[in-house]
């Protein structure tokens, strides 16, 4: 139950367009509101925009595959921060649900006749599913600015590190070059 709640926490900014936007088609189809009467989804919704539709949410399936394939199989600096930060949890649901939002998308545009009802359902989709992606993308950011700040801070720990030891060489050196004139 708690995971639940954590999830739809993490998923607010999704579940607040699907109900405005549901919201906006019920009221459009209830009433005789000019600039929403212009709006005619079978035209815009056209066979071409729909594989481009699916084309595109085929890509960011693939784009979250790839980057919980390189989570999931490396060991990277950012790592031990993001599950001090708690930020594990918010981009694992991201990705999982963004995973199925695109699947119900490209689902939608490739396999269900387009009619009234499938073309909201499908601009619901579709606006939950960018929106997903933009959470994605920023929590990518962080993650790579993170990742680069913690190469840095290693980069310099290992340039005193070695600068130390030359330090102890020189001075061993310096040592055995003293008591060795003696």
């Amino acid at each position: 139950m708690k995971g639940i709640i954590g999830t739809l926490r993490n998923l607010k900014s999704e579940i607040v367009a699907a109900i405005v936007l549901s919201a906006i088609c019920i009221w459009k189809e209830h009433t005789s509101l000019n600039f929403l009467s212009s709006v005619n989804l079978s035209s815009y919704l056209s066979q071409d925009r729909l594989n481009g539709i699916a084309a595109f949410f085929a890509i960011t399936i693939g784009v979250y595959i790839a980057v919980i394939t390189v989570l999931a199989t490396t060991e990277i600096g950012i790592t031990k921060e993001m599950l001090k930060k708690k930020l594990d949890r918010p981009l694992i649901d991201v990705m999982i649900v963004g995973i199925i939002e695109d699947f119900i998308a490209v689902g939608l545009a490739v396999f269900i006749p387009l009619n009234t009802i499938t073309g909201y359902v499908l601009i619901i989709f579709l606006s939950a599913s960018i929106i997903s992606f933009l959470k994605f993308t920023v929590l990518l950011v962080f993650m790579f600015k993170a990742n680069m700040n913690q190469m840095a801070r290693d980069i310099d720990a290992e340039e005193q590190y070695k600068d130390s030891i030359l330090a102890y060489l020189n001075s061993i050196s310096c040592y055995c070059r003293k008591h060795m004139e003696d």
